[in-house]
């Protein structure tokens, strides 16, 4: 699973057919739980695919009513929820990577 979209970074640079892929995810159960997702985005499918490096990764932190609603125990125990399909859901949920499309 990954993500498709558009990205504007803040230099201005875009990138048209960004793949977003999560290489990350790291539970983090202090107080309050939170969830850090990075992410590795790529010029678009096929450069990830020849194995070409990521253009960047970013670092996202889940918390708060957010991990309530994404990645808490009570909804990642729901059928057919894990924590990478639910990273991807709540990635989406973000003004960066608002409009991806699953591919």
């Amino acid at each position: 699973m990954a993500l498709q979209n558009s990205i504007t970074f803040d230099n201005q640079i875009n990138v048209s057919s960004a793949y977003i892929r999560i290489c990350r995810i790291d539970f983090e159960y202090s107080n309050p739980t939170h969830v850090i997702i990075r992410t590795a985005i790529y010029f678009n499918q096929t450069a990830y695919n020849n194995g070409s490096p990521e253009i960047t990764s970013l670092e996202h932190v889940c918390k708060d009513s957010d991990y309530d609603t994404y990645l808490s125990d009570d909804v990642l125990n729901l059928v057919d929820n894990n924590p990478t399909s639910q990273s991807y859901e709540w990635l989406k949920t973000l003004p960066m990577y608002s409009g991806s499309i699953d591919i």
